[in-house]
This record gives structure tokens, sequence and C-alpha cells, in this order.
């Protein structure tokens, strides 16, 4: 260190900061690595997934949260027809496959796992989305938040037209689209 017996105390202190911040913050190859590309986006599939209610499916082993939508969780019996109709509509279109979702805005996106589950975007074999078709049928609500109220729409028809679960659990299906009816939206022109 003879290079620094010239320099005042506060820049010998300094220096090696620097230097300190400088190695910690550089971006490292495995930094790197471990941000997620379009390239490197994993997708799961299968032609009978696993069901577990409503939003929530399990595919080789990993549970999936569908993102943009929420199922009811209760009543049980509503928590099962939710199900149900979950399986009905993988079976009748081919199965389901999932990928990164890329249609939140990065302000109001999911993040990547919520309860031990990923956060995926989810289409039917057939190509239909999955969380618009579920909300179609009136089987879950749009959950803002996540969806930037893309599917807000869908849900008021479901329950004008009394689709799914809307008529015998009005209260409960109300309740949970207004819980899930606040958040982030998107703002025009983004």
């Amino acid at each position: 260190m003879a290079t620094f017996r010239n320099l005042p105390t506060s820049q010998k202190i300094a220096f090696p900061i620097a230097i300190i911040a400088v190695a910690l913050l550089w971006p490292s190859e495995q930094d790197a690595s471990s941000r997620p590309s379009v390239s490197k986006v994993k997708m799961l599939e299968a032609s009978e997934p696993t069901i577990i209610d409503g939003d929530t499916i399990e595919i080789s082993g990993e549970r999936i949260r569908i993102v943009g939508i929420d199922a009811p969780d209760r009543p049980f019996v509503a928590k099962e027809l939710a199900a149900s109709q979950l399986i009905a509509l993988s079976e009748r279109e081919g199965g389901i496959r999932c990928e990164e979702p890329v249609r939140a805005l990065a302000a109001c996106s999911s993040p990547p796992e919520s309860y031990g589950r990923r956060n995926l975007q989810c289409r039917f074999a057939s190509g239909r989305d999955v969380a618009a078709t579920m909300i179609a049928h009136g089987y879950a609500v749009d959950y803002r938040r996540y969806s930037s109220g893309e599917f807000a729409e869908l849900t008021r028809d479901a329950a004008a037209q009394g689709k799914g679960l809307w008529p015998r659990f009005s209260a409960e299906m109300s309740a949970l689209a207004n819980e899930r009816g606040v958040g982030c939206i998107a703002l025009p022109g983004e």
C-alpha cells in the first residue's frame, strides 16, 4: 500500500470501500443465467393435469396457480364444483399448458410463486385461455391485481347471466369478486 501513503485518510478509506461495492454490484454470470428470458421460459403441459381446485393444478409434480383469477375456496361445495368444471374443461379441451405470465403489466405482475405454487398463465391445448374460460363459465372471478382488470367484464357478464356458481353462491361469488376486484389496473397508453 505504499502508493496510498500520500493520500488523505478519507480517500484511503473510501477507495477500498468503492472496490468492494463495485465487486458486489457487478453482475455475475450466475446472476445473468438466473434471470428469466424468453428462450429459457419453462413450459409445463399435460393432457391430464391433476386439478387441485378451480385455480390450482399440478403438472409433473409441480403445483401451478392460474394467473389472473381466483376461484372460491368456501363454501367447500363451491370449491369442489369449480374443480369439477376445470376437470371437465381440461378433458374436453385436450389438456392444459402453462408458462410464465405475459399478460400483466410489470407493476401488476404476479410474483413467481405463492403458497408453494408457481404462478403461470395457462391455456387449454385447444388454445383457449384457462382463466378467461373459467370466469366466462362462472366458476372464478377476475383477480385484478394480477390480471390488470383483463377479466372484469367477463366476471360481470357471468354474474349478470347467472352462469356457473353465481345463482347458487351469489353472495360468496360477489364477495370474492369485490375482494379481488381491487388493485393494479392498466393505465391508458401502457
